[in-house]
């Protein structure tokens, strides 16, 4: 059985995420991880903090060395389709790992 994990880059804190996710990424019951793509929060305050999810997962690959990353959603009006597939190499030569996409 694969399992995964994934945050919500909204109303936290950068280094409740990062501890969070590294703490994930040292148990190796855990294959992957993920985060969603919004630009504003879905739940809760709308006044909080949301992480930009390409930015957060560039800054994540850093720091953890083990699960596979990415996003599980990517807002087709806000994403231009090309663009995002070039991100996806960028974060690979960080880590070593083939980033995720969800389908």
């Amino acid at each position: 059985m694969r399992l995964a994990f994934k945050t919500r880059p909204q109303n936290i804190e950068w280094p409740v995420m990062l501890e969070t996710w590294r703490e994930l990424d040292a148990n190796p019951r855990y294959e992957s991880a993920w985060l969603f793509d919004h630009f504003y929060p879905i739940y809760g305050s709308e006044e909080g903090p949301c992480l930009e999810a390409w930015v957060a997962l560039s800054a994540l690959a850093q720091a953890t060395s083990r699960v596979r990353i990415g996003t599980m959603v990517n807002a087709a009006p806000y994403r231009n389709p090309l663009p995002l597939l070039a991100h996806r190499p960028r974060l690979r030569p960080r880590h070593g790992r083939r980033p995720g996409i969800s389908r």
